[in-house]
């Protein structure tokens, strides 16, 4: 009889908690199947003016709202400045950064460039700027530019020159000149043919010729000057900025005079063969190449 007692009492509670579980996964189930449905967003609009409304200020100059599936959207406006958007065509002009910085970004700044080992360099005096035709492109600052200016003298085998050169620093490429005047200070017509010729000029970097020109200057009298105008555009600039130290160079003739005297001790001058020399000074300042304006692609 005990036997069977505890037996029931086991069976009791085994079916309790059968019955408690039970009752948890119908709670549960109960709680999930319960829960709120996602609601649908209000409706916005009918049609595209409402969206208009919508917006208001928000809205910008190159967009237009419309009403989708009773939702507002915007988009850009085709081939309008401020869209964003880089197109060929912008306010029914050509889009550049000078018609429509707004998309194309401003056309400011100074250049920046890679020099010979790949280095990347801002350049102090071109910047970037529109033009009159409204196209990007490299330009000067003019008021950074001065006039240079070396003196140096030059003696030669029986006479002497003044050698006077300036130039503007920054040198614009395509539109600088060098002016170099050349004056004779001293002749001494006992030692030399007053006939003294300079035949060839060169400005030079080193052994490097950035310009060459022949010549056909005679100086015959103390007092004579001459001058020569050197362009540069000839010149094949590599990159917009250059600093280099320049080398004048002059070729030079003369005829030397040999002193005889005679019989009656008179003093005779014959001329020599043709004395050819050269002649090389440095400037002192270097000088600044600037590359001519170019246009941006």
């Amino acid at each position: 009889m005990r036997f069977r007692h505890r037996l029931t009492l086991g069976i009791l509670l085994a079916a309790v908690i059968l019955l408690s579980a039970c009752s948890s996964i119908k709670v549960s189930n109960t709680a999930q199947n319960t829960a709120p449905e996602p609601t649908a967003p209000e409706p916005q609009c009918k049609k595209d003016a409402d969206c208009m409304r919508v917006f208001g200020s928000t809205l910008g100059v190159c967009q237009y709202a419309f009403c989708e599936k009773e939702i507002c959207r915007k988009r850009p406006v085709q081939d309008c400045c401020g869209n964003g958007v880089q197109e060929e065509i912008e306010n029914n002009i050509t889009g550049s950064k000078c018609t429509c910085p707004e998309d194309y970004g401003k056309c400011e700044g100074n250049l920046v460039y890679m020099d010979s080992r790949g280095r990347e360099q801002t350049s102090s005096y071109i910047f970037w700027a529109c033009n009159a035709n409204a196209q990007c492109e490299m330009q000067y600052e003019d008021t950074l530019q001065k006039t240079a200016e070396y003196f140096t003298t030059f003696a030669g085998s029986g006479f002497s020159f003044n050698f006077y050169v300036s130039y503007p620093n920054p040198f614009y490429h395509n539109s600088s000149e060098f002016r170099v005047e050349y004056k004779l200070t001293d002749l001494d017509t006992k030692v030399v043919d007053p006939s003294i010729k300079f035949t060839e000029i060169r400005l030079m970097e080193g052994t490097n010729i950035l310009y060459r020109a022949g010549l056909n200057l005679k100086f015959s009298k103390v007092g004579q000057t001459n001058i020569t105008m050197i362009p540069m555009s000839s010149y094949d600039i590599i990159y917009p900025e250059e600093k280099k130290s320049v080398i004048l160079s002059l070729d030079y003739e003369y005829i030397p005079l040999k002193k005889t005297v005679d019989a009656d001790k008179n003093e005779i001058y014959t001329p020599m063969d043709p004395e050819r020399k050269k002649y090389q000074t440095t400037i002192r300042d270097p000088v600044i190449f600037l590359e001519k304006a170019v246009a941006e692609n």
